[in-house]
């Protein structure tokens, strides 16, 4: 199994205990450089709270409206 890419990996962590550690933002640090981790960092953040929100006020398409997207 390959290991996580930099970017996934600092995502889960982050997700997970609220923190990176050194080596992990070292490692993404080197390779999308800081202003790319930092909008990184902020899109996943948007997307946890996007989710948070829509779970909190239990959102649903209208009646009768498909979903655009695969439901799992």
């Amino acid at each position: 199994m390959q290991p996580m890419p930099p970017s996934l990996s600092s995502g889960a962590r982050s997700g997970v205990d609220h923190k990176v550690s050194p080596d992990l933002f070292a490692r993404a640090k080197a390779l999308f450089g800081p202003h790319t981790l930092i909008d990184l960092v902020l899109l996943m953040g948007n997307y946890a709270g996007t989710a948070a929100l829509l779970s909190a006020v239990d959102m649903q398409l209208h009646a009768g409206k498909q979903p655009l997207l695969p439901i799992p």
